[in-house]
């Protein structure tokens, strides 16, 4: 069997594998418990409201108005007849295909009301989705990220085996779907933080070429470019932090420039026009989106900061906007009096904020708020330990966390310090002395995984080190480095 063949295949299995663990993990979901989830009513609404507009013809019977029901708004009315329908019609959580018919939602047509800083990309892709299956698919949302994820694990096997690394792309493949907090987070119907592992994961394919290919041409490297490009914009759209991770692929797009066999002016003129070609679908996607970046940098220095009141806590926040002479949240206004606090207590004392960094750092490349084991600690993680973390712990709940694995109710917490070895082991086999007798082409493979690896840190570091490590979520997707080191170990031990 061809390379080609081999890695369509591992990632076919492996996205297969992901598809099954997302079943058995959302086997037991209810929307009806769902009710103060308000980004995934929002979403919601925005999905049928895009699925109604492209409902054409309409039956006869059938005379669509904008109008309000009993006084609710569309996230409410919507999310009355979604939980009404899926028990009417004993749809399962699994039956992500299957649909509701539509006329109850044309009869009480409601226009959602656009909300500030949210980002909408979830809501459409849900109403392309509703189109594609002809009608409103109520557990879609559940399933948006895992089918959004899919191909992404599959091409990125598919690119590592054509590299010559097949052990590390069944490994990856095989880690990941057996990972309940990838599994979770996807499947996370709160927010659409699952984009975000989904940007992340891009750059794991782009990078596999780019370094590990036996040839890389200019070619190749521009359609996977445009191609990992196209998937960061959807991503980003669905989860503006996805921006973030953009370090890890322009890293990955240099190191392809650098390997092409060209001279160096033309090298730097080849690497411009790769990374527009990167960055060609964002603006087309973004459109006028925007996204809050003062409050979650304002609340994110309460994961460290101890001495000038920040907090992890949207009540806290409000509390300094109120002093500032401001009503409410995410509101331009909100906006700058944030800001003003931020840069203030930056410019004044740097080291402070110089100190928050490091332990952010710190405490993302060792992830030490899952140090905790619950077989010897009786919990998976380390709980806060001042008022300033606000409800830190709580979104560390939301999902299983970087060290659960298995499939369903069958699942094993691992001990964090197995799972960072791997990158250090990497480390020194690219680097071990001759006399152990180890070959030249191992230490050469080696350092080239070391490289991939360093592709996938410069995307994860960014968010949790500049924004905050409280969001959970985005501080454990660091952990995606380590099972990638385990993986290229793998296959570089053999």
């Amino acid at each position: 069997m061809s390379h080609g063949r081999g890695g369509l295949l591992v990632g076919l299995l492996g996205s297969g594998l992901l598809l099954c663990a997302t079943a058995a993990a959302t086997s037991g979901l209810d929307l009806q418990e769902f009710d103060a989830f308000r980004r995934l009513w929002s979403d919601m609404a925005v999905g049928i409201d895009g699925f109604l507009d492209g409902r054409r013809p309409l039956p006869p019977e059938v005379e669509p108005v904008y109008t309000g029901a009993d006084g609710l708004d569309a996230d409410q009315a919507y999310r009355r007849l979604v939980v009404k329908g899926t028990r009417n019609h004993a749809i399962r959580p699994w039956q992500f295909w299957r649909t509701l018919p539509d006329r109850p939602f044309l009869k009480t047509r409601i226009e959602p009301v656009p909300k500030h800083y949210d980002d909408h990309g979830r809501g459409r892709l849900l109403g392309l989705g509703f189109r594609l299956l002809r009608g409103i698919a109520p557990f879609l949302v559940v399933w948006l990220g895992a089918l959004c994820c899919a191909p992404v694990l599959a091409w990125a096997a598919w690119e590592l085996t054509r590299a010559g690394y097949p052990v590390a792309a069944g490994a990856l493949a095989a880690l990941l779907g057996l990972s309940c907090y990838w599994v979770e987070t996807l499947a996370l119907t709160r927010y659409a933080v699952g984009f975000y592992l989904i940007g992340l994961l891009l750059v794991v394919p782009l990078a596999a070429y780019s370094v590990l290919a036996p040839a890389c041409s200019v070619r190749g490297l521009a359609a996977r470019a445009l191609l990992a490009g196209a998937g960061f914009a959807l991503a980003s759209t669905c989860r503006s932090s996805v921006g973030l991770v953009l370090p890890g692929l322009l890293l990955a797009v240099t190191l392809g420039a650098v390997r092409l066999q060209a001279a160096r002016p033309r090298k730097v003129v080849l690497l411009l026009a790769l990374t527009a070609t990167l960055l060609l679908p964002f603006p087309a996607m973004r459109r006028a989106q925007q996204s809050d970046i003062w409050q979650p940098l304002w609340e994110g220095l309460g994961d460290f900061d101890r001495e000038k009141g920040y907090a992890w806590s949207d009540a806290e926040a409000l509390l300094a906007v109120r002093a500032g002479g401001g009503r409410k949240l995410w509101t331009p206004g909100s906006e700058s009096i944030l800001r003003e606090a931020v840069l203030r207590d930056v410019r004044t004392d740097p080291a402070w904020y110089a100190t928050i960094l490091a332990r952010r750092l710190v405490a993302v490349v060792l992830q030490t708020k899952l140090w905790p084991w619950a077989p010897r600690d009786g919990r998976s993680t380390s709980t806060s330990t001042s008022a300033n973390e606000g409800v830190l712990d709580k979104y560390y709940g939301y999902t299983a966390t970087a060290d659960h694995f298995g499939l369903g109710s069958a699942r094993l917490e691992l001990p964090i310090s197995l799972l960072l070895p791997p990158l250090p082991l990497l480390v020194f086999r690219a680097a071990a002395p001759r006399r152990l007798g180890w070959s030249e082409a191992g230490r050469t493979r080696a350092r080239a995984a070391l490289r991939v690896v360093a592709c996938v840190a410069a995307g994860a570091i960014v968010l949790p080190v500049l924004v905050t490590t409280a969001g959970g979520q985005e501080t454990q997707a660091f952990a995606l480095v380590y099972l990638l080191s385990a993986a290229l170990l793998l296959d570089v031990a053999r």
